[in-house]
């Protein structure tokens, strides 16, 4: 399992390491808004590499109702959750 993931995460652009960092550091379920607010990238930016995770199984998303809106936030998914990215090789 570790040696498929060190696959997967060797090959994810620094973006989409820093995402991934964004919300693992989090420790929370977080919105796009949060994501741009932390990881000081762009919306556009944010966007692709968050396509670019998707990709992989490493985040997962769910749609969260709120009074008179839908919200898309996004974690670590179950699968991902407990491995320690820190020993994949590149430092996150």
């Amino acid at each position: 399992l570790d040696f498929c993931l060190t696959n997967v995460y060797e090959k994810l652009s620094k973006g989409a390491i820093s995402v991934l960092k964004t919300i693992r550091a989090s420790r929370k379920k977080v919105t796009n808004a949060e994501i741009i607010y932390l990881s000081d990238l762009t919306p556009l930016e944010v966007r692709k590499n968050l396509i670019e995770l998707f990709r992989t199984t490493l985040i997962s998303r769910m749609i969260q109702d709120g009074n008179n809106y839908e919200d898309v936030i996004y974690f670590i998914s179950d699968f991902a959750n407990g491995i320690s990215l820190s020993s994949f090789g590149k430092e996150i």
